[in-house]
């Protein structure tokens, strides 16, 4: 396979990203490049740079990586309010199609729908 290490790295920093917004209580020193920017832009780049683009991760994941890791923890619980809040007040009104919640929490799972449940994004962010 051609870029094997490429994508491998880029596995990896996707898996320390998670690590971050989770268990690793956003402490840089768990990110492959021990900076959220840098961490950010070198995924950029390694995804940019593939020809065959990785079937687990999309440029869309990365970006809702960086707009969750780049905002403070108090924002991060502001909008997990605003979505517990926004959750609630559709299921009263089933006609109204609430604002994709993936793009707010900015977590993508390895899953084949490669986006976890909005249950357990909420899990991971309130211990922020």
């Amino acid at each position: 396979m051609e870029n094997e290490f490429e994508y491998s790295l880029l596995g990896r920093m996707q898996v320390d990203c998670d690590y971050f917004l989770g268990l690793g209580n956003r402490c840089v020193k768990h990110l492959w490049s021990v900076s959220v920017e840098k961490q950010i832009e070198k995924m950029k780049e390694l995804w940019n740079n593939f020809e065959e683009k990785p079937e687990w991760l999309s440029m869309e994941d990365i970006l809702n990586y960086e707009e969750i890791m780049t905002i403070s923890a108090t924002s991060a619980k502001e909008k997990i309010d605003f979505l517990i809040w926004q959750e609630s007040s559709y299921k009263e009104d089933a006609n109204k199609k609430p604002i994709e919640k993936d793009h707010y929490l900015g977590l993508a799972a390895r899953s084949a729908s490669r986006r976890i449940p909005f249950e357990k994004a909420l899990k991971i962010l309130t211990n922020l």
